[in-house]
């Protein structure tokens, strides 16, 4: 009997079967010698030849039925083959107890998932995130392994002996993943720049650690809230123009590849930068002005006091200052404009803002509570959450 593609291995296991069920005895007494080697090698394509003394039929399939249960459980602590967000195709273990995350991002979708008590070890970030601590209390003394931007600790990853590390695509992260491999330990990179993105990664990573169905609820709740903007929002006929000043300073701001911009646009949002290209991207102010931006909405962790860095004579008829439409990203705990799902809350915060006719029957509040208790058990209020109440520019 033939046994095209199968790899020797597998077409031993057939060979035994056929053996076992075939075999005839040649003698009363005594025990076979198999030629394993030969066979494992890929050298005999026909059933198992014994030499020596014969054995009962019997007797070889409960040994083969042991040898097969014995592969059959070891092979069942690998989950199917996994691509990540790199291409990179590769096995990890179905049930990954011990997870690393490298970048705050990747630890969000973790905790998104309900996995946050696998993690062995986060990025510096993280620590001190207040949703995350908030969720997860441990995870304040979970060990660190770097950042993205410091750079990561490499044996400190080995050290904590995981069974997945999740990590960037950017600067070092597909060099450290190739290193990692080396040693066994399976790694993927995520790139959460689109909401498509953000969902693909968190099915890459659900599926990496052996949990496919935690990814579904965790998209659903994304989609649910998007959905709604959509069916309040529409396809506005007028789209305001919209500027968005980055955690970098007031003059820096988003491109059209980056998130944000395509979290202005589910809004029904014009983004003014959406013409350049790559990530963040220093402007001048002559560039803001002749923008014309009708709303300047603000990262939460710009270092700027944004109105009074705009408050010169030079942009007295920009409409955003003119109609006092300068806002922050609301939230006291983790940011609606960064990569994670909590980036769905802040397209329904954005929409708000821009039609406030169109989401007039939308309560945020309400809204921000029910999303945070579906993604992480407790609600807004009980995480210690403050939207500032939804006031414009606290800094004022």
């Amino acid at each position: 009997m033939a046994f095209p593609n199968r790899s020797p291995a597998k077409a031993w296991f057939f060979r035994a079967a056929q053996t076992c069920w075939s075999y005839k005895p040649r003698s009363p007494v005594g025990l076979p010698h198999c030629r394993f080697r030969d066979n494992l090698r890929g050298r005999a394509s026909g059933p198992l030849h014994f030499t020596g003394e014969p054995m009962s039929r019997l007797r070889l399939c409960i040994i083969f039925i042991a040898f097969l249960t014995f592969v059959l459980i070891s092979s069942s602590l690998y989950a199917a083959e996994v691509t990540d967000m790199a291409g990179r195709t590769f096995q990890t273990k179905r049930d990954a107890k011990r997870i690393v995350t490298t970048f705050k991002p990747a630890t969000l979708c973790v905790i998104s998932l309900g996995l946050a008590d696998r993690l062995v070890g986060v990025d510096r970030a993280s620590r001190t995130d207040s949703l995350q601590v908030a969720v997860y209390p441990q995870i304040a003394k979970v060990p660190t392994v770097g950042d993205r931007g410091a750079g990561l600790n490499f044996e400190t990853i080995v050290a904590l002996r995981p069974d997945l590390v999740i990590l960037f695509s950017q600067l070092d992260g597909a060099a450290v993943a190739q290193r990692l491999e080396r040693l066994g330990i399976a790694c993927v990179i995520i790139k959460p720049e689109s909401f498509d993105d953000i969902r693909r990664s968190l099915e890459v990573i659900a599926q990496a650690a052996g949990h496919p169905e935690a990814a579904q609820r965790a998209v659903g709740v994304m989609n649910k809230t998007v959905e709604t903007v959509k069916a309040k929002v529409g396809s506005p006929a007028k789209r305001p123009a919209v500027y968005y000043a980055s955690p970098l300073g007031t003059f820096q701001t988003v491109s059209g590849d980056m998130l944000q911009s395509k979290m202005i646009e589910l809004a029904g949002g014009r983004n003014v930068s959406a013409g350049l290209t790559g990530h963040f991207r220093p402007i001048s102010p002559e560039q803001l002005v002749a923008w014309l931006p009708d709303f300047i909405m603000i990262s939460r962790y710009c270092p700027d006091y944004v109105p009074k860095m705009l408050s010169g004579p030079q942009y007295a008829h920009v409409p955003a200052i003119n109609n006092d439409n300068i806002f922050d990203f609301p939230s006291n705990l983790a940011p609606w404009d960064y990569p994670s799902p909590l980036a769905a809350l802040g397209v329904a915060w954005l929409a708000w803002r821009l039609h406030p006719a169109a989401m007039s029957g939308v309560d945020m509040i309400e809204l921000t509570e029910e999303f945070h208790h579906e993604l992480f058990g407790k609600t807004f209020s009980q995480l210690g959450g403050d939207l500032g109440p939804l006031r414009k520019d606290p800094r004022r």
